[in-house]
């Protein structure tokens, strides 16, 4: 989303405070249930059984509004510290998985009140894997996710209705690198601000891995650009970076540590001023 949408986002919070303010998803970024390296970025490398998902999060800033002619930031979501949690489910290709984010602390400019907190979207993925990258050079599968809204809209921390996502992911795997690159679409309630519309985004996210011992690091790049504008507004392209790795926790490699450091590189909703996630993933024997 682009630096403007946020200008009118500011307009729209300052011109009555009476007013509810436009209901959105400031921060679109979760951990990926199926992924065994990477933390957001989806992977291609197929399980068996049940897994159990849990991360704790704190984003700085993922929307802020910089008034004209100053170079005063207010926070509309300031520092937000949270928990997302997750079960999957996997055989064979089929994989399907349900995530819940609970942010206990929401922190705004907009009031001097205690921090609110909220539910996130309730999120269920299904993930189908033509090609497995854990057991060929390279790796090819589709991930489809549905969001259903539990009234963080109202804290700018889940859509005001139901979304989707549908990616589509590859992976080629020389020695022991792993380069990933997913890209699709993500269909979103539309929203009006003063007269412009907020509404379906192309969704790309980049990931590279490199083994190291019993774990690795990985390099997560995340992207969005939304289709209205998407040839007029070059800077309707929120992007993201996160820096981190993994570390397993066994010898059969059922249970590992993954997390990362990131910072939002262009501006928009979404993209922070710092991001940091630590989990754990467990595979059932």
């Amino acid at each position: 989303m682009s630096s403007a949408y946020i200008v009118l986002l500011g307009v729209a919070l300052a011109r009555d405070s009476m007013v509810a303010p436009p209901a959105l998803a400031a921060d679109p970024v979760r951990p990926d249930p199926f992924a065994t390296r990477t933390s957001v970025v989806p992977d291609t490398r197929s399980f068996s059984g049940h897994r159990a998902v849990l991360f704790a999060s704190h984003v700085r800033d993922p929307l802020v509004f910089r008034p004209a002619a100053s170079d005063e930031v207010i926070a509309i979501v300031g520092p937000v510290w949270g928990l997302t949690g997750g079960l999957a489910w996997a055989r064979g290709p089929l994989a399907v998985a349900a995530t819940l984010p609970a942010q206990f602390a929401i922190g705004s400019d907009l009031h001097d009140g205690r921090p609110a907190s909220a539910l996130g979207d309730l999120a269920v993925d299904s993930r189908f894997v033509g090609l497995d990258a854990s057991e060929a050079p390279a790796g090819v599968a589709g991930q489809l996710r549905l969001t259903a809204p539990l009234g963080g809209d109202a804290q700018y921390m889940g859509q005001p209705g139901f979304s989707w996502e549908l990616l589509v992911v590859g992976e080629v795997a020389p020695a022991s690198w792993s380069f990933t690159a997913a890209v699709g679409t993500r269909g979103v309630p539309e929203v009006k601000i003063d007269g412009q519309s907020l509404d379906d985004l192309l969704v790309y996210r980049l990931g590279v891995a490199r083994v190291l011992g019993e774990g690795g690091t990985t390099a997560e790049f995340l992207g969005q650009r939304q289709y209205q504008g998407f040839l007029d507004d070059l800077t309707n392209s929120p992007l993201e970076v996160v820096v981190g790795g993994w570390r397993y926790l066994d010898s059969d490699q059922r249970n590992a540590l993954r997390g990362g450091l990131g910072w939002g590189v262009n501006p928009g909703i979404g993209s922070p001023q710092v991001r940091l996630l630590v989990g754990i993933h467990s595979l059932a024997p």
